[in-house]
């Protein structure tokens, strides 16, 4: 026969690790006794503005777990593996042990290269990134109690889905928890609208009464830490523009450093597309992540493109998403696509043509901007049910500058797989328009004119010796 559940309160933890009035702000406590006590929550988010002590709160919360409950196992991740070394493992998690009084070699013992924290009652503290396949496999191959995703912002809501699904540990004794935190972002964001909105990220439609009742959410702001000095909160406060209301407000708004900031205006309410238009497609190959297509059609009365449909899903064969894209629509005007050979091919033989893309990352990059912010003339028009392509827009930001670096302008790589397609097909539509001539057109037009000359037998035997390294004239000169 199992062991009974335990509802655990506060007084049931250590009480140098979790119950210590110093260790908590009474926002920190209230958190605990509402989203962490009770068995009907089992999704929690904690959003807010920087250094308002959410984080270590979570922290300090699955310390307890892990040590209060034997042979239990809890994760920490974060979306890129560096970031969780130098951030959450090495000046979060493990400053929070010893703070605490548990004594490496005695208390727990750490696996460095695999990140792994082992209690004396054989409990265990993961760590992972999730910027690589491999480690999330690796997760997926384990059950855990508590997970934890930390600045969950960088992460789709299908990777969310995905390590959630591990959160399966069966012990009596525990509650099992799934927890992100975040600062905010836009509100088009999947966690904003999960978790704020309750509503299905890909759909729109309302979560179920069952699901709502089992997420809390509670949003922070660096008042709500009593511990924070007095001049780092008027150093936040003296922030401006989007980061303050992000970072010290704890609010979800447009978020500096995005490529496309402009983006929003471009989404539509979807309307029946007319069979008279012209339909173009996009293709972003992948197989671990996400496959791409994208349809696009014409209306050619306002010069302008829709994206009114996506088809993005992850470890299936091409000949299946062309059935997919096949019992929809193939595109009548031109496909675009990544360079793979092998699956152009495959497309190719399930009736679906490609022309290879042109990937060059600043030109295209220049295009979507112009599609997205036009007037007048070409545009681009994204319909709302475009879940998936909204999300990427919203996250899809440029790398941050190195301190003493120069920025290199470019985007971060990561859930950008419809976002290289729409890039893949506004360099098809504007073509060559980026283009800069720099040198002198006549010059050019006399070239292109000399070019298309007809050469005479002297010319020919002149272009021979000048590949063999010879002056032609040499034997002419007179001496």
């Amino acid at each position: 026969m199992g062991r009974k559940r335990k509802n655990l309160k506060l007084e049931d933890f250590d009480v140098e690790v979790v119950s210590s009035d110093s260790a908590f702000s009474e926002k920190q406590h209230l958190a605990l006794n509402e989203d962490w006590v009770p068995e009907s929550i089992d999704e929690i988010c904690y959003d807010g503005g920087a250094r308002s002590g959410k984080t270590y709160l979570v922290i300090l919360a699955i310390i307890s777990r892990a040590w209060l409950i034997a042979e239990s196992r809890h994760l920490v991740a974060r979306y890129r593996l560096n970031h969780l070394k130098m951030s959450l493992w090495r000046q979060t998690l493990i400053p929070i042990l010893k703070k605490n009084g548990f004594r490496e070699g005695i208390d727990y013992k750490i696996n460095e290269s695999d990140f792994i924290i082992t209690f004396a009652n054989g409990s265990e503290i993961y760590g992972a990134g999730l910027d690589d396949a491999d480690r999330v496999e690796k997760i997926m191959g384990t059950e855990f109690n508590t997970i934890f995703i930390n600045e969950a912002t960088q992460i789709s809501y299908a990777t969310y889905q995905k390590v959630s699904s591990r959160l399966s540990l069966n012990i009596p004794s525990i509650i099992n928890k799934m927890i992100i935190d975040c600062n905010p972002r836009n509100k088009y964001h999947w966690i904003y609208k999960y978790f704020i909105l309750r509503q299905d990220p890909e759909s729109g439609n309302a979560l179920s009464e069952r699901r709502m009742k089992r997420i809390a959410r509670r949003n922070w702001t660096p008042l709500d830490n009593p511990y924070l000095s007095k001049e780092y909160v008027e150093r936040l406060s003296d922030l401006t523009g989007a980061e303050k209301e992000r970072l010290y407000k704890g609010l979800w708004v447009d978020v500096e450093g995005l490529v496309y900031p402009m983006f929003e205006q471009a989404i539509v309410e979807d309307f029946p597309i007319p069979e008279s238009w012209d339909c173009a497609g996009a293709v972003d190959f992948g197989y671990t992540n996400p496959f791409v297509f994208l349809w696009f059609f014409y209306d050619k009365s306002n010069e302008t493109w829709y994206l009114a449909k996506e088809h993005y899903e992850a470890e299936k064969t091409v000949r299946e998403h062309c059935k997919v894209i096949k019992e929809f629509r193939i595109p009548n005007t031109f496909t675009v696509a990544d360079w793979d050979a092998e699956d152009r091919a495959t497309m190719a033989e399930n009736g679906i043509t490609t022309i290879q893309a042109d990937k060059d990352i600043s030109t295209g990059l220049q295009a979507v901007m112009q599609l997205l912010s036009n007037q007048k003339g070409l545009k681009l028009k994204i319909f709302r049910s475009c879940v998936k392509t909204v999300e990427e827009f919203s996250v899809y930001s440029w790398e941050p500058t190195k301190e003493g670096k120069n920025s290199k302008e470019h985007p971060v790589k990561s859930f950008d797989h419809a976002m290289d397609a729409i890039r893949y097909f506004a360099n098809k539509v504007l073509g060559k328009k980026f283009n800069i001539i720099t040198r002198d057109l006549e010059k050019v037009r006399a070239e292109e004119s000399k070019r298309n000359k007809p050469m005479s037998a002297d010319d020919v035997r002149a272009n021979r010796l000048r590949m063999m390294g010879v002056d032609p004239g040499y034997f002419t000169k007179k001496r």
